[in-house]
């Protein structure tokens, strides 16, 4: 007995299923071509299925790095196949065939990240422009030099407060600290918190804190954080409402603290924000009073676990330890100076 055919259904979806695999395998063909010309992309129009045409022409067009042929895609995925070639080709001229304002700041913004270059930012109209340039500057660390080019007083003022906040953190000094302004701004101090401007790993230790609730400056924030850093509390009177922890953290003065005690016990008592600073201030006091080094290199931050070794060092006098300091050979060479 002959088996009954399959159902209209189940060979309609055979059907689709196999001219998909046989405009796969075209557009694998097309593009695999060894030139990029209008035999080409023709080839990628003829396709009858939408999404593997429009798949064709974006591979086509990123191949030969022709930008022209985006414009054969609809809306977003032709501000998309412009972007990248844009960025790749470090041409922001490209970008210009983009009229959608939002998917232009980004095309012109990544060929700004791309190639360093803030001037390309004046190409975009009114406040884009500026933060254009801010997004530019965040990307270099906000250097003070990309902070200037910045149009817009605030932008360029708050872009100028993150550079003395990172030279603060970077050169451990305090003298820094006091071009931040010292009111309550809750905005700027989570942006300094939200990167580390040194280069460095985790110099800010804040960065679960919500700051909607605290009455806390930049001024204040970074009097805390350098102090801490460096393990010098002669700065935390600056630190204002964290002045008190500030001192107590450097110190090591928490009063139910003991060299057998157990850091992470001891420190799942304080508030999130203040974690990382309990758990820099339990160590080192476990080094300092057992002239322990594993005691600092269980900091997992690597900042902190620098300033602890310093600081093992110097109480000592024993350079040993300093080879231990990672990533911050200027800091290695004052430890072996000081030590």
């Amino acid at each position: 007995m002959p088996k009954p055919d399959a159902k209209p259904g189940m060979k309609r979806e055979i059907a689709v299923a196999a001219t998909v695999i046989v405009f796969a395998v075209a557009v694998v063909s097309i593009i695999s071509s060894s030139s990029y010309g209008a035999q080409t992309l023709q080839a990628c129009r003829r396709i009858l299925l939408q999404q593997p045409r429009y798949s064709c022409i974006y591979a086509y067009a990123n191949s030969s790095m022709n930008y022209s042929a985006c414009n054969m895609l609809p809306g977003q995925q032709s501000a998309l196949c412009i972007t990248a070639i844009a960025r790749r080709s470090r041409n922001p001229d490209a970008c210009n065939s983009i009229s959608n304002p939002g998917q232009l700041y980004n095309c012109i913004t990544n060929v700004s990240y791309e190639t360093s270059n803030q001037s390309y930012c004046g190409i975009l109209k009114g406040a884009n422009s500026s933060l254009c340039a801010f997004d530019v500057a965040k990307s270099e660390g906000f250097a003070n030099s990309s902070c200037a080019a910045i149009q817009n007083s605030s932008l360029r003022q708050e872009c100028v407060y993150i550079y003395d906040y990172g030279k603060a953190a970077s050169l451990s000094n305090t003298s820094y600290c006091a071009a931040l302004p010292n009111e309550t701004n809750s905005t700027l101090v989570s942006e300094i918190i939200s990167k580390d401007y040194t280069n460095q790993t985790g110099v800010s230790s804040l960065e679960s804190i919500d700051f909607s609730g605290l009455n806390i400056s930049a001024r204040n924030y970074c009097y805390f954080s350098v102090s801490v850093q460096s393990g010098n509390a002669t700065s935390c009177p600056g630190a204002g409402p964290f002045s008190s922890d500030c001192a107590a953290y450097v110190n090591g003065s928490r009063s139910n603290r003991t060299a057998n005690e157990n850091v992470t016990e001891l420190c799942s008592s304080v508030p999130s924000y203040a974690d990382g600073l309990c758990k820099f201030s339990a160590y080192t006091e476990h080094a300092l009073s057992d002239r322990n080094l594993s005691s600092c290199m269980q900091l997992g931050n690597i900042t902190y676990r620098n300033s602890c070794i310093m600081q093992l060092a110097e109480m000592y006098n024993d350079s040993s330890y300093c080879s231990s300091i990672q990533r911050n050979v200027s800091l290695e060479s004052s430890c072996n100076a000081s030590s």
